[in-house]
């Protein structure tokens, strides 16, 4: 929940745009996504490169750069 809305909140900021829909295996073939990736609390977003040996684009960059900025974000809420 709570890096969830950290992600969601950095994807905004960004100005990205994102999918919250179910991934069909179609969909990934056709090339449909730039990036995929999940959430940790741990690690925040990480980049997924395959999904049952396909692979996936991978926008590292714009993972990336959410990651950075729920870091900064984190640094910032330090006393």
């Amino acid at each position: 929940g709570v890096t969830r809305d950290k992600i969601l909140k950095a994807i905004h900021h960004q100005s990205f745009t994102i999918s919250l829909e179910p991934m069909s295996i179609e969909s990934i073939k056709k090339g449909f996504y730039d990036g995929v990736f999940i959430s940790s609390t741990s690690m925040g977003s990480l980049p997924i490169s395959t999904v049952d040996g396909i692979k996936i684009p991978m926008a590292c960059d714009k993972i990336g750069l959410i990651h950075n900025q729920i870091r900064d974000w984190e640094i910032e809420s330090l006393p």
